[in-house]
């Protein structure tokens, strides 16, 4: 697959017109801008229906960056749907995702880009992508350090394994031709509107087990949190607007790769099991009915064990 650009850094909006500058003006600050006189990076904007004046702002930077950005517009879908149409036309050969009310830092570029040259072909072939730590606006740390720093890990270990909840925000970028090939939209998606985000990265990583891909993680915080902008990440509210999403998600995990999840992580097994009991109960839907979804035995009759957890559904959709 050729790639006319080293880098895609990609960019979701919607209505934020008032903080995109943020990833604007860390592009320009770039330590590394070109590369045998060519850009080494893209900006790539997916509007999801702003109202706002996001096109116009979008419109006079074209006029005066030093590097690309195409501006692509759609009606308001939703987050999930405007990674999949920034993925579909990405460039580069390396996927950065950007928020668009985050920063990065003015070595951000050339950081994944040294590291990513260091590599031995063998290396590099497995290689799915290169994951970083971030730092709040004040430079003060969001979570813990990685285990190890500018190493190596599986994929899976990383998806399983890794206590990430400990690490905070990772961050970093991926291979593209594996996110055009393996970040897929359920169908179902356009009858509940919403599934949550960590749903199609696990998806991805237990699609991807036979390629045996591997995970860099370095220690550096290049990524800008801004706390007070974004608040929780995952509040009460949204599991009680989307619990369809979440009882999607769940069911999803209990009925495929489960032996790759319990060799990997029975605790993320059990805790797909809680929330499915939860959510359906949630959702209007009998013990009969939930049963009659799960497609094992053996996970059925974990289902009937568990079921006292319902004692917990009020907390947790308060």
């Amino acid at each position: 697959m050729n790639f006319k650009y080293k880098f895609t850094v990609f960019t979701p909006t919607y209505n934020r017109a008032h903080t995109i500058h943020r990833v604007y003006d860390s592009l320009k600050n770039q330590s590394l801008k070109v590369v045998d006189d060519k850009p080494i990076f893209e900006w790539l904007i997916v509007d999801d229906g702003s109202s706002d004046n996001t096109k116009e702002l979008i419109a006079q930077w074209q006029k005066e960056a030093y590097f690309p950005i195409r501006y692509l517009y759609q009606e308001n879908r939703g987050k999930i749907h405007a990674m999949r149409t920034g993925i579909k036309n990405a460039q580069g050969m390396l996927f950065l995702s950007s928020d668009s009310d985050d920063a990065f830092l003015p070595e951000t570029i050339e950081t994944f880009y040294n590291i990513w040259n260091s590599f031995s072909d063998e290396e590099r072939e497995k290689c799915a992508s290169i994951v970083c730590l971030s730092q709040r606006q004040d430079g003060e740390a969001v979570g813990e350090s990685y285990p190890q720093d500018r190493e190596f890990i599986t994929s899976l270990n990383y998806t399983f394994k890794l206590d990430k909840s400990s690490i905070g925000e990772n961050w970093g970028v991926i291979r593209t031709s594996y996110l055009k090939e393996f970040f897929t939209l359920p169908k179902v998606i356009d009858e509940i509107s919403y599934i949550p985000e960590s749903f199609f990265w696990t998806k991805m990583a237990l699609d991807m087990t036979h390629l045996d891909t591997m995970t860099y993680m370095i220690n550096d915080r290049l990524r800008i949190y801004y706390i007070e902008d974004n608040g929780t990440n995952m509040s009460t509210n949204v599991r009680t607007k989307y619990s369809k999403g979440f009882e999607y998600e769940s069911l999803y995990f209990l009925n495929n790769y489960q032996i790759v999840q319990l060799k990997y992580s029975p605790k993320f097994f059990i805790k797909h099991l809680i929330k499915y009991i939860l959510t359906t109960s949630y959702n209007g839907k009998s013990i009969l009915k939930s049963l009659s979804q799960i497609n094992n035995i053996f996970i059925r009759c974990l289902y009937i064990v568990f079921l006292p957890v319902l004692v917990f559904k009020q907390k947790y959709f308060q």
